[in-house]
């Protein structure tokens, strides 16, 4: 009501071409008394005030809207949008998902829904009808935090994944850690082999960048790639002709 709800956007660089290949959703919330308040703090909120299906609806129209408004200004770039596990098991998430397609006119397959893996635990057949219904609009799903949840792997490939997503918390410290370097190997190897494009978050520097490269990681983002973007700042980038891209990068801490 008061405004305050914005959506940033986080680039994702495609390792193989050297262009940015999608961009991730990340919700903004600057409030007067509380200040940038993280998007998982945001989403706790909601779900405690029972608010969860309004800040999800919220989140996915906003983001189709704008989506929209790329492809109008020339720029078709797959949109991730992150979906909590109570926002997900709503009983019309699929048709709301399907209608803001149609109002925004964006095609499906421009839309990517991220799924974090510790929904996946508890509600499978729920979860799992849920991700065919929504599959079946033509969109593509990921699973974000791949690894950081004790999700059996028969679970994994009972539903209609098309991409994995490694956290920041194991990339980020890939070069300090040689035990999450092994476990970001394993998990890269292990979404290859169930037939999933892998994106890796957290990537700071150019050296993780060319580790991961050699693990055959399809896109990295993080501030390595560039800061998340308002939509403005999007349009402002040259992201859609041939050429390196440059991004308004992270700044220095």
């Amino acid at each position: 009501e008061e405004s305050t709800l914005q959506l940033l956007f986080e680039p994702q660089l495609d390792l193989g071409t050297g262009r940015i290949a999608g961009l991730e959703c990340i919700l903004n919330w600057t409030d007067g008394e509380l200040g940038v308040v993280s998007e998982a703090r945001a989403l706790e909120a909601a779900e405690s005030a029972g608010l969860i299906r309004e800040l999800t609806w919220w989140i996915f129209n906003s983001a189709l809207r704008i989506c929209g408004d790329f492809m109008h200004a020339g720029l078709a770039l797959p949109i991730g949008v992150r979906v909590t596990a109570s926002g997900l098991l709503q009983p019309d998430f699929p048709e709301f998902v399907g209608r803001a397609l149609r109002t925004w006119k964006v095609p499906a397959e421009r839309l990517v829904v991220e799924i974090h893996e510790a929904a996946l635990i508890g509600e499978l057949d729920q979860v799992k009808d849920a991700l065919v219904r929504l599959k079946a609009l033509g969109l593509r799903l990921a699973i974000d935090g791949f690894g950081t949840s004790s999700t059996s792997l028969d679970n994994l490939t009972q539903l209609p994944l098309d991409a994995a997503r490694i956290g920041a918390a194991f990339v980020s410290d890939m070069r300090h850690a040689p035990v999450h370097a092994k476990i970001v190997r394993s998990l890269a190897h292990l979404a290859q082999d169930l037939g999933l494009t892998v994106t890796a978050e957290g990537v700071t520097d150019d050296e993780t960048a060319l580790a991961l490269s050699t693990l055959t990681c399809d896109n990295i983002q993080g501030a390595y790639v560039g800061r998340p973007l308002t939509a403005p700042e999007v349009l402002a980038c040259d992201i859609r002709g041939p050429g390196p891209v440059k991004l308004p990068l992270m700044p220095a801490p």
